[in-house]
């Protein structure tokens, strides 16, 4: 083979080599974004298990059952899309003990993943430590507490802060200077009072009032804020007793704003509480109407809260709880997203003022 010829085949050596080489990188670049493609996996569809807890018999039935109700039909909305849920129904029967007793059969008997109750804050401060020392996901309609109980606990219910600023802020507009707040001595209302005290920088309050929650001779209170000249009176009491208290107001000659912290709605006695102001929930007619209960709404979305963060990751109770931290949720009262002690934070688009 002469110099020339070993040249040009050098050459075509060389130009080999270096399309091989680049080749291979060219390969291996193209591939490598789709093995890491090829790698994540969605959220394989399991059987979720609800737990319902709530008040089916006692007084707190008035609010219990209807959230009992709206969470059902949610759930029977999501199954007939295909979603696959399964649900166990449990009576706290508005007394503490039993409520335990049946939180603590959801959690270790029936294995559910979220129990969406209970009703009422009392019942939320002894279910709710539970449900987070046994890393269960709970979502209460219309329990709550001030403090961030843990990180697996969540509460949609009515906003307290929220609608006890309304009630001053309605006050204040109505020129009362001299107001009553009447609270019944539960864990409850006890959290409202508080709570008014913190937002009441006017010193618009300046009787502060308390009766037993089972009271229903309302003449000693009453007689002490026609004593005390109070122009106004924020009746923050359990519902059962609103007749008995606005009775005993009128037969005292009261005539000044008296302002409901509950959600009446509609009251079967209409002529009773005439003239009284409620400030609460814009509650759509049509939830009322079927479940007879405020909470029903939140019952309806806690429900869809935790199946929407499930879809998206899963059923491990911390990443559940991580993604109702940030979540931004359509409900049916409007936007839910939760603040640093996992309640709601509504926004005052979802509070009215109603003069019976």
């Amino acid at each position: 083979m002469n110099k020339t010829a070993k040249t040009i085949l050098g050459l075509v050596i060389l130009i080999i080599i270096v399309l091989v080489i680049y080749l291979g990188i060219g390969k291996k670049t193209t591939q490598a974004p789709m093995s890491t493609t090829s790698t994540e996996k969605p959220i394989k569809e399991e059987t979720i298990k609800i737990g319902i807890l709530a008040h089916q018999t006692g007084f707190g039935a008035i609010w219990g059952d209807g959230e009992i109700k709206a969470a059902i039909d949610s759930i029977k909305e999501l199954q007939n899309k295909g979603a696959k849920i399964k649900y166990v129904v449990e009576d706290c029967a508005s007394d503490k003990d039993k409520c335990v007793n049946a939180a603590n059969k959801l959690i270790n008997i029936d294995k559910v993943d979220v129990i969406i109750g209970p009703t009422w804050a009392e019942w939320f401060e002894v279910v709710a430590p539970i449900a987070q020392q046994n890393k269960v996901i709970l979502i209460s309609p219309s329990g709550g507490s001030t403090r961030l109980i843990g990180k697996y606990i969540f509460s949609i219910r009515y906003n307290i802060k929220g609608n006890a600023s309304a009630i001053l802020n309605f006050l204040d507009s109505n020129n009362i200077k001299n107001a009553a707040i009447v609270t019944a001595q539960d864990a409850y209302f006890m959290q409202i009072l508080n709570i008014f005290n913190n937002l009441d920088t006017k010193g618009i309050l300046k009787s502060k009032l308390e009766v037993n929650p089972n009271e229903k001779d309302f003449k000693t209170i009453v007689a002490k804020i026609k004593n005390n000249d109070n122009d106004g009176v924020v009746i923050n009491i359990n519902e059962s007793q609103y007749p008995a208290f606005i009775k005993t107001l009128k037969e005292f000659g009261f005539k000044g704003i008296a302002v409901l912290t509950g959600a009446i709605v509609e009251p079967e006695d209409k002529e009773l509480f005439s003239g009284i102001y409620d400030i609460a929930f814009n509650i759509p007619s049509e939830f009322f109407e079927k479940y007879k209960s405020p909470s029903s709404p939140m019952a309806y979305d806690a429900v869809r809260l935790y199946y929407e963060a499930y879809k998206n990751v899963g059923k491990d109770p911390d990443k559940i709880a991580d993604y109702l931290e940030k979540i931004n949720f359509n409900g049916v009262m409007g936007v839910i997203k939760f603040n640093e002690i996992h309640e709601a934070d509504w926004g005052p688009e979802v509070y009215k003022i109603v003069k019976y």
